[in-house]
């Protein structure tokens, strides 16, 4: 998390949570937005202009949370990372769509696959959701950087976010 705006920043509250994308869910329930409060992950107390903080944190999706998209006899999970950093006057919301990379880094994610059983994923991205376009519950895309999957506890799906840089500016 870095502040890039021109003054010191109080009391940051950064909330976070992951939900499965669906197309019978309504937007504001995918999309991280400024509106809407997520739940609270980590607090700092200041964080002066040009300053960077990092945060690390387990985020889990219940397995009875999760609605498969179903495309013919396929079952499809696209997990959504939501974050939202509340800094008082600045607030800056983010969602993130997670999946498998393929070789060609122009190629989108792929969702994952629940009708295969089990698996261990290797090649695990993220790509920002954009904003403007996710008036469309069905849209989930577009880029940013490093993501990391731990594994699956038999109860939930569990998945540590290492997210590059949400930026603050005014």
């Amino acid at each position: 998390l870095t502040n890039r705006s021109g003054h010191a920043l109080a009391a940051l509250a950064i909330e976070g949570d992951m939900v499965a994308a669906h197309g019978q869910l309504p937007p504001e329930r995918q999309v991280a937005s400024r509106d809407h409060k997520l739940e609270l992950r980590h607090a700092l107390p200041a964080l002066a202009p040009g300053e960077s903080a990092e945060f690390t944190g387990d985020i889990r999706v219940p397995l009875h949370q999760i609605t498969p998209i179903r495309s013919g006899e396929l079952a499809l999970f696209v997990p959504l990372a939501r974050f939202r950093v509340d800094a008082g006057t600045l607030i800056v919301a983010q969602t993130f769509v997670i999946g498998e990379s393929s070789d060609d880094p122009a190629a989108g994610l792929r969702p994952f696959r629940l009708d295969l059983g089990p698996r261990n994923y290797s090649r695990i991205g993220q790509r920002a959701v954009e904003t403007r376009r996710h008036r469309d519950p069905g849209v989930v895309a577009h880029a940013v950087d490093r993501r990391v999957v731990e594994g699956d506890d038999g109860d939930a799906v569990a998945h540590r976010i290492l997210c590059s840089h949400l930026v603050l500016q005014s």
